[in-house]
């Protein structure tokens, strides 16, 4: 099994949370779509879940997905790290890839993803934009199984509980210093993956300007989902159960 692996937790102001949630939303729709063969998992909070289980709970009665509920203390980059925790918690996976709920899945980025687990290697990076500077970016990177004969499941629980995961960036400097340099001779790194349009899910890439990019044009998502997605009858009394998120139902 392969997964597509988010962390949702609350350390941010209204109007950023707001949009984290229905990114939530959004990518359990267009995961199943654009990665028909893979599983969503999503690490929350508790205090999240206390707050969110029925948005939660209802958006499972349309689409599956899998929870964890985490009690821990937040230190957000601690919690950015979650996402990688699928590999070393579920049974028979084969790869998972980390991604930020406020960046939507689109074709273009499956099918660097899909190149990615061809090739055999065990790791992936994606660099779609000139702020991408490094090779493995918290959420648009990607490991299969084969990290597990390299670092191994307590030696990853040990690094985890050592390091300091307080400031911003330190989960994506964990990654360049513990991990790339034990998978940089089994890496694929995609810069700006091309744009192939040999069927309509290519329609999704006009969501956003790059791959992982936060600012999507949710307008443009909707009409996508709307028009690519035969079951999106299904989704209309969700949206105006919680209107106060899916704002175009109001």
């Amino acid at each position: 099994m392969k997964y597509i692996s988010y962390a949702l937790f609350n350390d941010c102001k209204t109007y950023e949370w707001n949009y984290y949630l229905r990114g939530l939303y959004f990518n359990v729709r267009m995961n199943r779509l654009i990665y028909p063969n893979w599983r969503t998992h999503i690490s929350v909070h508790i205090d999240v879940w206390n707050k969110y289980s029925e948005y939660i709970q209802e958006l499972q009665k349309l689409v599956t997905f899998d929870v964890s509920i985490i009690d821990e203390p937040i230190e957000r980059c601690k919690a950015m790290l979650w996402r990688l925790d699928v590999l070393y918690t579920k049974p028979h996976v084969d790869a998972v890839i980390c991604r930020d709920l406020d960046a939507i899945t689109t074709y273009r980025e499956s099918l660097a993803v899909n190149s990615w687990i061809n090739s055999g290697r065990i790791a992936h990076g994606i660099n779609d934009n000139p702020a991408h500077s490094i090779a493995l970016m918290g959420g648009m990177c990607g490991f299969t199984r084969g990290l597990l004969n390299i670092v191994t499941v307590s030696e990853w629980m040990d690094i985890k509980a050592a390091a300091n995961l307080r400031s911003h960036g330190s989960d994506q400097d964990l990654l360049m210093t513990v991990i790339y340099p034990r998978v940089k001779d089994s890496i694929v790194i995609t810069k700006n993956p091309i744009q192939v349009r040999d069927n309509h899910l290519w329609l999704s890439d006009l969501v956003c300007s790059f791959i992982g990019s936060a600012g999507v044009n949710e307008m443009e998502l909707i009409r996508f989902l709307n028009n690519n997605d035969e079951s999106n009858k299904n989704f209309i009394k969700f949206e105006e159960q919680f209107s106060d998120l899916m704002y175009w139902r109001k």
